[in-house]
């Protein structure tokens, strides 16, 4: 026995707009190496040569910075997750770091 379902349908139009952001917008290297969205909806952006905070509007740029323990370990982001408890997850060319992404 064969069923066939047919279903008329409409075909839909879509307009897609792209918008391009580079450093010059902000964003701390064209080389991006990950992407993830946090709950927030805030878009975390690992590139060669830092992380970065995107808000739709504007970006906030992090750095690995020698004399402060608590930056990143290194400006090259490998990769970048979050957990199920909202910790951002970062792997850097020097190991890998947790950040509390609301304090």
């Amino acid at each position: 026995m064969i069923f066939s379902l047919f279903q008329k349908g409409k075909a839909q139009r879509f307009n897609f707009s792209f918008e391009q952001f580079t450093t010059e917008d902000g964003l701390s290297h064209e080389n991006i190496t990950n992407l993830v969205k946090d709950k927030d909806g805030f878009l975390w952006i690992g590139t060669t040569n830092g992380l970065n905070r995107f808000d739709g509007i504007s970006f906030k740029n992090f750095y690995s910075k020698p004399d402060n323990a608590a930056s990143l370990p290194a400006n090259y982001i490998s990769g970048v997750t979050i957990d199920k408890r909202g910790f951002l997850w970062i792997a850097t060319s020097d190991g890998i770091c947790r950040m509390d992404t609301r304090s």
